[in-house]
């Protein structure tokens, strides 16, 4: 199943939305909260990116997963995860 997770974020401690080899990324956070949380690799595709230290109010990113338990940083706020219908991305249709 493919999974939107809409979030907001405190980037002050991070480079940025998009993950990168040598720097620390929102997206490689969430990415392995979410990978621990579900015992499987998680990776997730965004809908935009941020530079270094910015925020962002509202995000969308998506991610497939059979099942869903989330636990995320405390400086990544999700406001709502729905499953939906694979013809969905987060780079074209949030």
């Amino acid at each position: 199943m493919r999974y939107f997770i809409f979030f907001a974020y405190d980037g002050t401690n991070y480079h940025g939305w998009q993950a990168q080899p040598n720097a620390a990324s929102v997206q490689q956070q969430l990415d392995r909260a979410l990978s621990l949380l579900l015992r499987s690799k998680i990776e997730t595709l965004g809908a935009g990116r941020t530079d270094a230290g910015v925020h962002a109010a509202y995000m969308a990113a998506h991610f497939g997963a059979r099942t869903i338990i989330i636990y995320i940083p405390k400086k990544i706020l999700s406001a709502a995860t729905t499953p939906h219908a694979f013809p969905f991305r987060s780079t074209s249709s949030a």
